[in-house]
């Protein structure tokens, strides 16, 4: 309804603000605006619940798709050779940590499994912590029993390959078997 100007007021400036009024109304209630608040909510509701559930069953499906592993793991203790222990040198261990995975040990590791070697070399890695002389030896499976075996199977191979062996002139000679030896020595913490 028109209402006469108010005295003093300028009846365009008047005219002005109502018309500014009504655009705004009528833009509120227009198709396709952007709703707020509540309305936004009642009139998505729909499209919000259907993302929401897509993106949860992704998610569980991805959870249950996955495969646990386990993860086994074996602490050995590698002393200096007794040639390097009586001048104060520690092994390298950079160098155990390679003997630990190489072809050597995991050939004799798989032998003793009757599995692959490459079976082996995909689930081991071996590690060690600081300035210690400790080898982490760590095998991961899908099942914790072949992973507890297998680290197991890596660590007694490794002792093995770093045992001092008898040579045919020890079991000869007493004398030579008492020897200090080059190579550092294992045992399994």
């Amino acid at each position: 309804p028109w209402t006469p100007p108010s005295p003093g007021r300028n009846p365009s400036e008047d005219q002005g603000k109502r018309l500014a009024r009504l655009t705004a109304r009528q833009l509120r209630n227009a198709p396709g605006a952007p709703a707020t608040g509540a309305r936004f909510l009642a009139v998505y509701a729909l499209w919000i619940l259907a993302v929401m559930t897509v993106a949860i069953g992704a998610a569980g499906a991805l959870v249950f798709s996955q495969k646990p592993l386990y993860k086994a793991q074996a602490v050995v203790a590698v002393q200096p050779a007794a040639a390097a222990a009586s001048s104060g040198n520690p092994p390298n261990m950079a160098t155990e940590e390679g003997v630990a995975t190489s072809g050597a040990v995991l050939g004799a590791a798989a032998a003793e499994l009757n599995v692959p070697v490459a079976t082996l070399a995909s689930g081991v890695s071996v590690h060690v912590s600081g300035a210690t002389t400790l080898l982490q030896i760590t095998y991961m499976d899908e099942v914790p029993r072949i992973a507890q075996q297998r680290a197991q199977a890596i660590a007694q191979a490794y002792i093995a390959y770093r045992s001092p062996k008898p040579t045919a002139a020890s079991a000869t000679d007493p004398a030579k078997a008492a020897q200090p030896g080059t190579t550092p020595t294992a045992v399994l913490v």
